[in-house]
């Protein structure tokens, strides 16, 4: 009897300890519902209303977006079009040249408005009195080198008269075949595990999740050697098409020491000088140049110079890294946060 005895006392406890530990997980799913929006819990592609969606193994943008963003006391405006692309719609009619810009959030324009962007800005300094121009943004947020290929082979039957390259600095992106699967996997594992409508679930795989820091999971291993073969492959394709291509060469954010992004990337120039790719850029070593808030991504007045300089070597200019024009010139004409309110 003491042994029918124990194991009934045995079995309350453990019923009693199942109702109190659902007990706590009921209120603590309570309590986080009034504290969390769901869409706060989900990672950026798998939100309804988001600007990224996770697709074909990628990240894209969603197509018809319209949404105002702030850096600082900056506003800036981002819309997409049915293509995803963040431009405006480009018509079959459309008489002019036609070019497209690849690339990763430089290229998209993070912290820079939609009419300010480097393609945006492009256009205009390109265009003649006779020939109009359209420097359509294909850039991608978090997007690496393999990805502005895939992008190529999505949209290159359009009808371009060139493309425009910029350098890709997300490497967690830039993974073998093996690692694409492994990201592709992960992202259907956490559209398929239950419970999504639990909270409690969702908080903790935003916390403790490989994807919390970033869009996808790390690579594995040094993925340098894959960015200049898939930027090649790149270059070959667009030719192929018997289309121009350049390239646009970028530092990295605001405050690293001064070295010149040609000399960092030696593998990539030495591949474009073989390709005989054009390619330029700006070393934006202004504070100005630079988002107000956003230190890894050039503001409106760096869009501008990266302009200025790429519409020269697109236009046949001497490429290389350059220091001007300032950007304080465009800061003052533009009437951006003067110096004594700028971080």
């Amino acid at each position: 009897m003491s042994d029918l005895s124990a194991g009934r006392k045995r079995r309350r406890r453990l019923l009693f300890a199942g109702i109190v530990l659902l007990g706590a997980l009921g209120g603590l799913e309570g309590g986080l519902r009034l504290i969390y929006d769901r869409e706060d819990l989900l990672f950026a592609w798998e939100r309804r209303s988001g600007l990224t969606r996770f697709e074909d193994g990628g990240l894209r943008l969603r197509p018809g977006v319209s949404e105002r963003r702030q850096d600082g006391p900056y506003r800036w405006e981002v819309r997409t079009n049915d293509l995803a692309l963040r431009d405006d719609p480009v018509g079959a009619d459309w008489q002019g040249r036609r070019l497209l810009a690849l690339g990763d959030s430089w290229i998209f324009g993070n912290a820079t408005t939609q009419d300010r962007t480097i393609s945006e800005q492009l256009e205009g300094m390109l265009a003649t009195t006779d020939v109009p121009v359209r420097v359509v943004n294909a850039g991608v947020v978090g997007h690496g080198a393999v990805d502005m290929l895939q992008d190529w082979y999505r949209l290159q039957d359009l009808g371009w008269d060139g493309v425009i390259l910029g350098m890709p600095h997300n490497l967690s992106r830039q993974t073998e075949a093996a690692d694409r699967a492994a990201i592709r996997a992960q992202a259907d594992l956490t559209r398929r595990a239950a419970p999504r409508w639990s909270f409690v679930y969702l908080l903790l795989r935003w916390q403790i999740g490989s994807l919390r820091a970033a869009q996808f999971a790390p690579s594995m291993g040094s993925p340098e050697a894959s960015v200049v073969a898939d930027l090649q492959a790149l270059i070959r394709s667009v030719k192929a098409a018997g289309l121009p291509v350049w390239f646009i060469f970028f530092p990295t954010y605001w405050g690293e020491p001064p070295i010149d992004p040609l000399e960092a990337r030696g593998d990539i120039r030495a591949m474009l000088d073989a390709e005989g790719v054009p390619y330029g850029g700006h070393l934006l070593r202004e504070r100005r140049c630079w988002g107000w808030a956003d230190y890894a991504h050039p503001g409106e007045a760096g869009a501008w110079a990266i302009a200025t300089v790429m519409a020269g070597v697109i236009r046949g200019d001497a490429g290389g890294m350059r220091e001007s024009p300032r950007c304080e010139a465009y800061v003052t004409e533009a009437k951006l946060p003067q110096a004594d309110t700028w971080p």
